[in-house]
C-alpha cells in the first residue's frame, strides 16, 4: 500500500471498524475482487487484491461471521471470519488446503515421533502449545488456520441462532449478553466445523495424516460430515460443555453439574430429547479432532502441548466441575496443573473431568469394531448406532493387549485411523495415554479420562472395559447434533 493510499485508508477508518487483512493463498486471485457478506448473505464490503502481492485490506463495522469470497473467472474461492470486537482480523482465501504429518510409531519420544509433511502447507510451520509460564496460547502459524471452528448458539431444530465471542462466551459476537447459561434457551452451545477431509494411511513404516477441504482423491473421506442420506453435510456441530441433565434433556449448558450415573441408553434418550438429529458423542468426531490437535503441535502427547486437564482429586459426583470454567480463556486453554481445566477448539474437558461415552467404538470381546457414519458409506451392513457393534467394521491386528490401565504404547492404523491397541508405555512416551479394556465381554468406549485417572487422561485416552449399561458418577456424555 503506497503512503497516498495508507493516508486514505487511515481517513477513512474509525475505531468502531474492523481490517480484514485478505491474503489469497492462490495467484489465480491477484488482482481480483474480494467481496465481504454478512450472515444474512448481505454484500458488506468489497476490495481488490494486489496484482503483485495478492493482499488487501478491506475495512467492515458488521460484527458476527462474515463471508469472504473471491473468484478467479471459473472457481470462487470462499471462507468466514467472525468478528468479535473491533481489531485486524488476518484472512486467508484460497480454493484448496492441504495439511498433513506423519508418525513414527518406533519412537517413543512424543515429541519427535511426529513431524510435517514435506509436501503440504505446514511444512514450515511453527507449531501450537500453551506457553504454561505465561498462561497463554502459543499459536505459531496456525492462529489463521481454516479449519478452526466457530462457537454458536445451536437451535434445537439445527439452525444457528448467533455466534459467540470466543474470547468470552457470556457475550454474543456482537457484544451483547449471551444465552449460554439459560436453561429455558431452546437449543445448545456448540462449536460449528466447517467440512474437513481426512486421509490416513500406512506407508514406509510411518503413519500418515493428510487433511483438506476437498476431496484430493477416491480415499478422501469426511466422515464427521456424512449426512443419513450419504451427502456431506456442510457443516457438523460439537458441545462446548460436558453434559448436563436439565429437564430430563442432555444440554451444553454453562453453570451446571455434569451429566452422571446414567446408562447408555438413558443418555441417548435424554440427548435425542433435544430434537431431531440430536445424540451423544461419536468416534469420527474424536478422531478427527485427535487429528488436528496432533497436526497444530506435532506431539503425541496432548496433555504436554495443550494442558494436564482436571484428572487428580476426584472421588465422587460432587467432585466434578462445573461447566463454563473456562468461558473467558479463548480456543484453547491450559495449564501444567492436574486440578485445571483443559479447554482445545473450543471445547472444555477434551479429555479429563468426566468420561465421555461415544458411539462409534466397540470392543467385541477382544475385537474392535467401528462405525464411522450413520449409513452404510464406510463398509458396514447396519445404518446407525447400536452398542453390540453388529453390523460394523472389524479392525484388523487390533485386539487389546498390555496392562489394562496402562499407556497405549501402539496403535493399529487404519483407513479410518488410529486404534489403540497395546497398553504397554509410560505417561511420557509412545501415545501417552490411557487404555482400559476388558476382552470378556461387549463394551462401548468411552474417552478422554477423569478427575480421578491421573495423567492416563488425555485425548487418546479410552476405556474399552465397560459395558454399554454400566453406569457411575465418573461417566457422563455430551449432546451432538449432525444432520
Amino acid at each position: 500500500m503506497s503512503y497516498g493510499e495508507m493516508k486514505g485508508f487511515k481517513e477513512h477508518f474509525s475505531y468502531m471498524d474492523s481490517i480484514l487483512r485478505v491474503k489469497a493463498a492462490d495467484s489465480s486471485l491477484y488482482g481480483e475482487t474480494v467481496n465481504v457478506y454478512d450472515e444474512d448473505n448481505n454484500l458488506v464490503a468489497s476490495g481488490t487484491l494486489n496484482a503483485l502481492t495478492g493482499l488487501c485490506d478491506i475495512i467492515t463495522d458488521c460484527s458476527g461471521r462474515l463471508k469472504v469470497t473471491a473468484t478467479d473467472g471459473e472457481e470462487t474461492a470462499t471462507t468466514y471470519v467472525l468478528i468479535a470486537g473491533y481489531a485486524t482480523y488476518n484472512v486467508k482465501l484460497g480454493f484448496t488446503w492441504q495439511y498433513g504429518f506423519e508418525v513414527n510409531p518406533s519412537d517413543s519420544n512424543p515429541a519427535t515421533a511426529v513431524s510435517a509433511l514435506a509436501d503440504c502447507d505446514n511444512a514450515d510451520f511453527d507449531s501450537a502449545y500453551m506457553d504454561f509460564a505465561n498462561g497463554s496460547f502459543h499459536w505459531g502459524d496456525w492462529e489463521d488456520a481454516p479449519f478452526l471452528p466457530r462457537p454458536c448458539m445451536l437451535k434445537n431444530d439445527g439452525t444457528v441462532d448467533y455466534y459467540l465471542d470466543p474470547s468470552d462466551y457470556t457475550k454474543k459476537a456482537d457484544g451483547t449478553a449471551s444465552d449460554i447459561a439459560n436453561t429455558s434457551y431452546a437449543g445448545n452451545a456448540m462449536m460449528e466445523w466447517d467440512t474437513i477431509y481426512t486421509l490416513h494411511a500406512a506407508s514406509g513404516g510411518r503413519y500418515i495424516t493428510r487433511i483438506s477441504n476437498k476431496k484430493l482423491g477416491a480415499s478422501w473421506e469426511a466422515w464427521s460430515f456424512h449426512k443419513k442420506d450419504g451427502t456431506i453435510a456442510e457443516h457438523t456441530y460439537m458441545p462446548i460443555y460436558d453434559g448436563s441433565l436439565v429437564s430430563n434433556v442432555l444440554r451444553s449448558l454453562s453453570g451446571q453439574t455434569p451429566e452422571n450415573n446414567h446408562n447408555t441408553a438413558t443418555q441417548r434418550t435424554y440427548a435425542q430429547a433435544n430434537g431431531t438429529n440430536w445424540d451423544i458423542d461419536y468416534l469420527n468426531d474424536r478422531i478427527m479432532v485427535n487429528d488436528l490437535l496432533t497436526l497444530m503441535s506435532l506431539n503425541l502427547n496432548g496433555q504436554a502441548a495443550y494442558g494436564t486437564g482436571y484428572c487428580t482429586g476426584g472421588s465422587s459426583a460432587a467432585s466434578l466441575k462445573q461447566t463454563g470454567t473456562m468461558n473467558d480463556k479463548g480456543l484453547f486453554w491450559g495449564a501444567n496443573d492436574e486440578s485445571a481445566g483443559v479447554k482445545v477448539f473450543g471445547m472444555e474437558n477434551w479429555w479429563g473431568n468426566i468420561w465421555k461415552r461415544t458411539l462409534g467404538l466397540i470392543n467385541a470381546n477382544g475385537t474392535q469394531k467401528a462405525k464411522m457414519c450413520w449409513g452404510k458409506e464406510d463398509g458396514s451392513t447396519v445404518d446407525g448406532y447400536n452398542t453390540d457393534g453388529s453390523g460394523y467394521i472389524t479392525i484388523p491386528n487390533a485386539t487389546p493387549g498390555g496392562t489394562s490401565g496402562g499407556y497405549v504404547n501402539a496403535v493399529a492404523m487404519t483407513d479410518f485411523g488410529p486404534f489403540p491397541k497395546t497398553a504397554s508405555g509410560s505417561a511420557t512416551t509412545y501415545w501417552c495415554d490411557g487404555l482400559w479394556y476388558n476382552n470378556s465381554q461387549n463394551n462401548l468406549a468411552l474417552f478422554g479420562g477423569n478427575c480421578s485417572d491421573g495423567l492416563l487422561c488425555g485425548p487418546f485416552c479410552v476405556d474399552l472395559a465397560d459395558t454399554a449399561s454400566y453406569a457411575s458418577w465418573n461417566r457422563g456424555a455430551r449432546p451432538s447434533y449432525k444432520i
